[in-house]
C-alpha cells in the first residue's frame, strides 16, 4: 500500500525551499538519506527550474507558474521498502489559508487532505510569534493613540498564522469527516536564524515558546495527532548576505535539520517518519 504525505503551509512559510532542497538531495546522492525515489514527477520542469535557483543560491522563485500545480514525488522509505507519494497541493499557501480562514475549499485540496497518512507543515522560524502586546490592546480599549497607525475592519484572511494552522487543523477531523489519528511533522523553517541565536534550543523548545498556541492545541488533541517538530534551514543560510560562503559548500551539505532521528542533511527523516506507524 502506498502511503500518501501532503506538505502544507501557509504563505511564506518556507515550503517551496525546502522542496527545491528535497528534490535535489533525492536525485543527487551527494548525502545518505531515509528515502530514494521510485518515479520521476509529473511536473520534472517546475522542480528543474527550482532546484537550479536552490543549486546556485538564488531566492526560489515561490509562486511564479507553480501555483496552481501539483507536485508529486514517489519515495520509498530504505528501511522499511515503504512506499509513498508526497503531495504538494500548493506552492502559496493560499489554497490552505482560504479554508482555514473561511472554511471554503477547492474539492481537489479537500480530497488530497482527506485521506492524507501524513502531514508535513510549516512555520517560519524566522517570524518569532504571533503575540499582540497587552499594552497595545489596552491602548485600543482606552482609546487613547497606540503605535498602530490605522485600525482596519477584521478580515479572516488576516488572521495571525497560528490561529490559521490550528483551523486547518481542525478540519482534518470536523464533520462530515470522520475523526481518527494522523501523523504531523510540523516544520520549523529558518532554523539558521534560531541556532545564531541560541544553538542549545531544541525544536521542541522552540515550538513551545513560540507557537504556544498551536503546541497546547496538539497537546490537547494527542489522540488525534501523533507529532515531531524538526527544525530545518533548506537554504543554510541568509540570502543574499551568504552567498559566497553557501555556494562554496556541497549543495546537499548547505542543508540542515534537527530533530527526531534526523541526520545533519537529510532532510527526507520527517517524511520517512511520517510514513511509519503512527505511535499508540
Amino acid at each position: 500500500m502506498t502511503k500518501k504525505i501532503v506538505i502544507a503551509g501557509m504563505p511564506g512559510s518556507g515550503k517551496t525551499t525546502f522542496i527545491s532542497a528535497l528534490r535535489h538531495i533525492l536525485v543527487s546522492d551527494e548525502v545518505e538519506t531515509s528515502l530514494k525515489l521510485t518515479g520521476l514527477s509529473d511536473a520534472e520542469q517546475h522542480l528543474n527550474t527550482l532546484e537550479k535557483e536552490w543549486i546556485a543560491c538564488s531566492k526560489v522563485g515561490r509562486t511564479k507558474q507553480l501555483v496552481e500545480e501539483w507536485v508529486s514525488f514517489h519515495v520509498r522509505e530504505v528501511a522499511t521498502e515503504t512506499l509513498a507519494t508526497i503531495l504538494v497541493p500548493d506552492f502559496s499557501g493560499e489554497a490552505f489559508r482560504r479554508p482555514a480562514a473561511t472554511g471554503q475549499c477547492k474539492k481537489t485540496v479537500q480530497a488530497a487532505l482527506a485521506d492524507l497518512d501524513g502531514l508535513l507543515l510549516f512555520t517560519n522560524a524566522a517570524r518569532g510569534d504571533d503575540d499582540t502586546l497587552i499594552t497595545t490592546v489596552q491602548e485600543l480599549l482606552d482609546g487613547e493613540e497606540s503605535s498602530v497607525e490605522e485600525i482596519v475592519p477584521f478580515n479572516p484572511i488576516d488572521m495571525p498564522e497560528e490561529s490559521l494552522l490550528v483551523e486547518l487543523l481542525q478540519i482534518f477531523n470536523r464533520a462530515p469527516a470522520k475523526a481518527r489519528r494522523r501523523k504531523l511533522a510540523l516544520i520549523a523553517s529558518a532554523w539558521d536564524d534560531v541556532e545564531a541565536v541560541d544553538k542549545s534550543q531544541t525544536p521542541d523548545q522552540w515550538f513551545f515558546l513560540y507557537r504556544p498556541m498551536l503546541s497546547q492545541f496538539l497537546e490537547c488533541n494527542g489522540d488525534l495527532w501523533d507529532v515531531q517538530v524538526y527544525g530545518v534551514s533548506a537554504q543554510g543560510g541568509k540570502l543574499p548576505r551568504d552567498r559566497d560562503l553557501l555556494g562554496s559548500m556541497v549543495p546537499s551539505e548547505r542543508v540542515r535539520i534537527v530533530g527526531h532521528a534526523a541526520k545533519s542533511h537529510d532532510i527526507t527523516a520527517p517524511i520517512g517518519w511520517l510514513m511509519s506507524s503512527p505511535r499508540s
